[in-house]
Protein backbone atom coordinates (compact mmCIF):
# COMPACT_ATOMS: atom_id res chain seq x y z
CA UNK A 1 0.00 0.00 0.00
CA UNK A 2 1.29 3.82 -0.70
CA UNK A 3 1.49 5.45 1.58
CA UNK A 4 -1.96 7.80 2.43
CA UNK A 5 -2.37 11.11 2.71
CA UNK A 6 -5.37 12.90 4.46
CA UNK A 7 -7.01 16.21 3.46
CA UNK A 8 -9.96 18.22 2.96
CA UNK A 9 -12.10 17.28 0.16
CA UNK A 10 -11.92 19.79 -2.86
CA UNK A 11 -14.96 20.03 -5.38
CA UNK A 12 -12.28 18.31 -8.17
CA UNK A 13 -12.99 15.06 -5.43
CA UNK A 14 -16.46 14.93 -6.40
CA UNK A 15 -16.50 12.82 -9.48
CA UNK A 16 -14.08 10.39 -7.61
CA UNK A 17 -15.44 10.54 -4.35
CA UNK A 18 -19.28 9.63 -6.26
CA UNK A 19 -17.39 6.78 -7.58
CA UNK A 20 -16.17 5.66 -4.13
CA UNK A 21 -20.06 6.23 -2.58
CA UNK A 22 -21.28 3.41 -5.16
CA UNK A 23 -19.05 1.45 -4.74
CA UNK A 24 -18.94 0.64 -0.85
CA UNK A 25 -22.92 1.26 -0.27
CA UNK A 26 -23.06 -0.76 -3.12
CA UNK A 27 -22.34 -4.00 -1.65
CA UNK A 28 -23.36 -5.44 1.76
CA UNK A 29 -24.89 -5.09 3.95
CA UNK A 30 -25.88 -1.50 2.47
CA UNK A 31 -26.58 -3.10 -1.01
CA UNK A 32 -27.84 0.28 -1.80
CA UNK A 33 -28.54 1.06 -5.54
CA UNK A 34 -26.94 4.48 -5.74
CA UNK A 35 -26.19 5.60 -9.42
CA UNK A 36 -23.35 8.15 -10.16
CA UNK A 37 -25.86 10.99 -11.15
CA UNK A 38 -26.82 10.21 -7.60
CA UNK A 39 -23.89 10.26 -5.52
CA UNK A 40 -22.72 13.06 -7.87
CA UNK A 41 -25.32 15.57 -6.82
CA UNK A 42 -25.18 14.23 -3.10
CA UNK A 43 -21.55 15.45 -3.40
CA UNK A 44 -22.16 19.14 -5.57
CA UNK A 45 -25.15 20.05 -2.89
CA UNK A 46 -22.86 19.16 0.17
CA UNK A 47 -20.42 22.07 -1.47
CA UNK A 48 -23.15 24.60 -1.54
CA UNK A 49 -23.34 24.56 2.02
CA UNK A 50 -21.09 26.47 3.75
CA UNK A 51 -20.98 24.70 7.19
CA UNK A 52 -19.99 21.38 4.84
CA UNK A 53 -16.70 19.95 5.95
CA UNK A 54 -15.28 17.17 3.58
CA UNK A 55 -12.31 15.04 3.84
CA UNK A 56 -10.51 12.23 1.94
CA UNK A 57 -7.57 9.41 2.34
CA UNK A 58 -5.36 9.27 -0.68
CA UNK A 59 -3.17 5.90 -1.25
CA UNK A 60 -1.08 6.23 -4.72
CA UNK A 61 -3.11 9.40 -5.67
CA UNK A 62 -6.49 7.47 -5.84
CA UNK A 63 -9.25 8.14 -2.99
CA UNK A 64 -9.36 5.37 -1.12
CA UNK A 65 -11.38 6.87 1.90
CA UNK A 66 -14.39 9.99 2.64
CA UNK A 67 -16.02 11.39 5.48
CA UNK A 68 -18.59 14.24 4.58
CA UNK A 69 -20.60 15.57 7.18
CA UNK A 70 -21.79 19.50 8.31
CA UNK A 71 -21.07 21.66 11.53
CA UNK A 72 -24.01 22.42 13.09
CA UNK A 73 -24.67 24.62 16.51
CA UNK A 74 -25.21 22.83 20.16
CA UNK A 75 -25.86 24.22 23.58
CA UNK A 76 -21.42 23.78 23.99
CA UNK A 77 -20.42 24.70 20.48
CA UNK A 78 -20.38 23.75 17.23
CA UNK A 79 -20.38 19.81 16.39
CA UNK A 80 -19.84 18.37 13.25
CA UNK A 81 -22.36 15.41 12.23
CA UNK A 82 -20.78 12.93 10.25
CA UNK A 83 -23.28 12.05 7.44
CA UNK A 84 -21.32 10.04 5.21
CA UNK A 85 -17.92 8.02 5.73
CA UNK A 86 -16.50 4.98 3.81
CA UNK A 87 -13.59 3.10 2.81
CA UNK A 88 -12.82 1.51 -0.49
CA UNK A 89 -13.60 -2.43 0.14
CA UNK A 90 -9.49 -3.29 -1.00
CA UNK A 91 -8.56 -1.17 1.75
CA UNK A 92 -11.06 -1.68 4.63
CA UNK A 93 -9.24 -3.01 7.51
CA UNK A 94 -6.05 -1.80 7.25
CA UNK A 95 -6.36 1.05 9.89
CA UNK A 96 -7.24 3.90 7.06
CA UNK A 97 -10.52 4.13 8.39
CA UNK A 98 -9.50 5.13 12.22
CA UNK A 99 -6.66 7.44 11.00
CA UNK A 100 -9.17 9.61 8.67
CA UNK A 101 -11.13 9.67 12.04
CA UNK A 102 -8.40 10.98 13.93
CA UNK A 103 -6.94 13.05 10.84
CA UNK A 104 -10.50 14.65 11.03
CA UNK A 105 -10.91 15.23 14.59
CA UNK A 106 -7.65 17.00 14.52
CA UNK A 107 -8.39 19.14 11.35
CA UNK A 108 -11.96 20.04 13.48
CA UNK A 109 -10.41 20.86 16.73
CA UNK A 110 -8.35 23.58 14.86
CA UNK A 111 -11.63 25.26 14.39
CA UNK A 112 -12.77 24.86 17.81
CA UNK A 113 -15.49 21.85 17.16
CA UNK A 114 -16.10 20.44 20.53
CA UNK A 115 -17.34 16.98 19.16
CA UNK A 116 -18.71 14.41 16.54
CA UNK A 117 -22.01 12.68 15.88
CA UNK A 118 -23.41 9.89 13.77
CA UNK A 119 -26.16 7.88 13.23
CA UNK A 120 -25.44 3.95 12.44
CA UNK A 121 -26.81 0.54 12.45
CA UNK A 122 -26.41 -1.84 15.18
CA UNK A 123 -26.31 -4.34 12.98
CA UNK A 124 -23.81 -2.82 10.40
CA UNK A 125 -20.07 -3.36 10.72
CA UNK A 126 -19.57 0.06 11.09
CA UNK A 127 -21.54 0.17 14.52
CA UNK A 128 -18.39 -1.68 16.29
CA UNK A 129 -15.90 0.41 13.96
CA UNK A 130 -17.37 3.89 15.46
CA UNK A 131 -17.41 2.22 18.93
CA UNK A 132 -13.36 1.21 18.59
CA UNK A 133 -12.47 4.94 17.58
CA UNK A 134 -14.52 6.44 20.54
CA UNK A 135 -17.95 7.20 19.51
CA UNK A 136 -20.64 5.75 22.01
CA UNK A 137 -24.00 4.44 22.05
CA UNK A 138 -26.12 7.17 23.05
CA UNK A 139 -29.15 4.94 23.09
CA UNK A 140 -32.46 4.14 21.02
CA UNK A 141 -32.72 6.62 18.23
CA UNK A 142 -35.14 6.68 15.08
CA UNK A 143 -34.96 8.25 12.09
CA UNK A 144 -38.09 9.07 9.61
CA UNK A 145 -37.59 9.96 6.23
CA UNK A 146 -40.02 11.21 3.94
CA UNK A 147 -39.42 9.83 0.42
CA UNK A 148 -41.12 13.49 -0.99
CA UNK A 149 -42.22 16.90 0.27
Amino acid sequence: MSELHFRPMERADIGACSALFCTVFSEPPWNEDVSPEEAQRYFENCFSLASFRGFVAESGGRIVGLAAGFLKPWRMGMEFYLDEFCVAPSFQGKGIGSRLLDEIRTRLAEEGVFGAMLNTERAYPAYSFYLKNGFSDAGLSVLVREKQI
